[in-house]
């Protein structure tokens, strides 16, 4: 599969002006950077090709920036372009960077409702893809959230 991103960006009239601020997910930035750097710096934003990152304290503002060209290098490997990165020190918040044990749970059997939505989508590829999203989905809901026999 494709990242939408991808697809998108091919696309000349769904272009996003160079202007508009766009986010990183926090599960990208923790794959790129690793836990713990991910754990004292936020991404923020990226506006006109450049990351904004919050990071704890100023000492890893310094730190990070020394590293700013490995880390540009990494988002770009996993597909994000951007050509700079801005540091900023600020409180983190309750944000935290995406569990690692998320990525290796096993799909689970959709829940019957979900399964005949899916199935009522007519594009078999689309529908796969879906299909395929939301149980991937569901295998990272804790068992509390989920009704009798949907784990």
């Amino acid at each position: 599969m494709q990242r939408l991103q991808s697809i998108l960006g091919g696309l000349k009239e769904l272009r996003v002006p160079a202007h508009v601020d766009r986010a990183l997910p926090l599960g990208e930035w923790e794959a790129a950077v690793g836990p713990r750097i991910a754990a004292r710096a936020r991404p923020v934003r990226i506006e006109r090709g450049v990351l904004h990152v919050r990071t704890a304290t100023s000492a890893w503002a310094a730190e990070l920036s020394m590293l700013a060209e490995d880390i540009v290098a990494k988002l770009a490997a996993r597909g994000i372009a951007v050509r700079g990165l801005r540091f900023s020190v600020g409180a983190l918040g309750d944000v935290r960077p995406a569990q690692r044990h998320h990525a290796a749970r096993p799909p689970v059997r959709l829940p019957p409702g979900v399964a005949a939505a899916v199935a009522e989508v007519e594009d078999p590829e689309l529908r796969r893809a879906l299909a395929h999203a939301a149980s991937r989905s569901l295998a990272n809901v804790p068992p509390t959230r989920q009704g009798p026999g949907e784990r």
